[in-house]
């Protein structure tokens, strides 16, 4: 396969090499050029990043550090905050800026019953006792690790079936958090994966309370408000680092934490796989939501490369909340910034040559207005601060897609492709288009933000001649037809799947 050379961090030439191989030809106009100003914001974390002192990391080898570290539960995120009668915790404190060494060395001193360390600061405390998950303070530059014990290890994460076993070796391990308050979201999102049949495992993190009250109006808007959003947000870093230490330490290749208020459509694991091969991070995008496109990204599907590379450049994104996290209360309304934001600037400080932005026609957020392309859409994040009802929008898109999902033929079946799914822009593989005539952006890209004209797709006119290569007149039949099909075929399948059950979660 021949690759080209990946130019500047905020430019994209005319062809973009994919792991699948050929040249994709892509609309230039398409790609955002705009280098982010960050002069006119605050940082949050302003340690210098050292590449060099973790390059060793990129040997990805197993046999060389894996046994240090799957010998570690990690607690959380913060620092142990208490002392045991008139002995302090800490036991040893020093300069490290590798994990597996810190961890080792506690594991030779019987005394070390767990270890504070910090990717950022290159610092590693070995403490005395182990303290609970509650003992932690909201220092999130420090993860803080405890001897794994096989007698009393109770993962905090529920393996639930979607499909296929987590043994599996292709098996996509996709992390989640629920509570009381999103149980009919978990059902959407739990359908979702079993109806892809990806072959995926679901480990759920369930939450016991709700510390975000019912949102009625405006939030965050009250002090009180602030607090929830930040606890809210300390709960998803910790889960994030949680998850991809748990995978790493299972031995998978990738993981995906996402929130439930997303659905996931045949072929999702498959772009997942291909984007972690490129880069360690892959993070949804938004696109013509900022002028200078300074926080393109949304939280809410992040997918990463679980190697050893990764867990300290996680680590370092945690530290990045650091600072937001203790602010005081008093200062929060004032100052506190939105989580994706923090995690936008990091990326763009700290991150180069490390993530790659998932095509929002792909990886898509929407609720009110389901797209003309709705059969290219793998994830759809339905999440907005002003939308409609978040569940209906799910249940309306997938009474679109699977309804016409049947006619399409699918990814190992050669011949030509059904007209009425080719306009909806279903393709057998997200690497390949079913029109050559007709250009395609690419399913994630490198270091490179789609604009706002990624929206602009080919008029049906335009995509039936493609197909066809047809005169007007059977264009325009082809356009009445598949009209038609898709609403008798959605009427069939609403049939079949009713409204009122899904919403009411069955």
């Amino acid at each position: 396969m021949n690759r080209l050379p990946l130019p500047l961090p905020w430019m994209l030439g005319v062809f973009l090499s994919l792991e699948t191989g050929g040249e994709t030809k892509i609309q230039v106009s398409s790609v955002n050029r705009t280098i982010p100003s960050h002069d006119h914001r605050n940082k949050v974390f302003t340690a210098r990043y050292l590449p060099h002192r973790v390059s060793w990391l990129e040997l990805d080898s197993r046999d060389a550090f894996g046994t240090a570290e799957m010998q570690w539960d990690l607690l959380g995120l913060g620092l142990c905050e208490f002392t045991s009668g008139s002995r302090r915790w800490v036991l040893r404190r020093f300069r490290e800026v590798v994990l597996s060494v810190c961890l080792l060395k506690c594991s030779v001193d019987p005394r070390c019953h767990a270890v504070s360390f910090s990717q950022s600061r290159g610092e590693c405390i070995m403490g005395r006792e182990v303290c609970s998950p509650d003992d932690l303070s909201k220092h999130v530059s420090f993860a803080t690790f405890v001897p794994q014990n096989e007698e009393e290890h109770n993962s905090e994460f529920k393996l639930i079936d979607v499909g296929s076993s987590d043994r599996h070796p292709t098996a996509q391990r996709i992390y989640a958090s629920s509570s009381p308050r999103v149980a009919p979201m978990l059902n959407a999102f739990l359908s979702s994966l079993r109806l892809a049949a990806d072959g995926a495992s679901l480990l759920l993190h369930e939450a016991t309370f709700d510390d975000v009250p019912a949102i009625t109006g405006p939030w965050p808007a009250s002090q009180d408000d602030f607090v929830h959003m930040r606890n809210r947000d300390h709960r998803k870093i910790n889960l994030l680092v949680k998850s991809v230490w748990d995978s790493y330490t299972a031995g998978k290749p990738s993981m995906v934490l996402s929130d439930v208020d997303v659905q996931v459509f045949p072929g999702w694991s498959e772009l997942v796989t291909a984007c972690t091969r490129q880069v360690h991070i892959c993070l949804t995008l938004q696109p013509g939501m900022f002028k200078e496109r300074s926080f393109p990204f949304n939280s809410g599907f992040i997918a990463v490369r679980t190697d050893a590379t990764s867990v300290p450049i996680i680590l370092d994104l945690a530290a990045s909340y650091e600072v937001p996290f203790l602010m005081p209360a008093n200062e929060l309304a004032s100052s506190y910034p939105l989580e994706q934001d923090v995690l936008s600037q990091h990326m763009f400080d700290r991150g180069a040559g490390l993530w790659a932005a998932f095509n929002p026609q792909v990886v898509s957020i929407f609720v009110d207005s389901i797209p003309k392309n709705f059969m290219r859409v793998k994830v759809q994040h339905a999440c907005g601060s002003a939308a409609g009802s978040r569940l209906l929008s799910l249940y309306r898109t997938r009474r679109a897609y699977y309804s016409l999902f049947p006619l399409c033929q699918t990814t190992g079946v050669s011949g030509p492709q059904h007209p009425c799914c080719v306009i909806h822009g279903y393709q057998r593989t997200p690497f390949h288009s079913e029109l050559p005539s007709l250009p395609v952006l690419p399913p994630f890209a490198v270091e490179t933000l789609y604009s706002r004209d990624v929206d602009a797709v080919p008029s049906e006119a335009e995509e039936i001649k493609s197909i066809l290569l047809s005169d007007d007149d059977q264009v325009y039949y082809w356009m009445q037809h598949c009209h038609d099909l898709r609403h008798e075929r959605m009427g069939e399948w609403q049939s079949d799947n009713p409204e009122g059950e899904f919403l009411q979660w069955r």
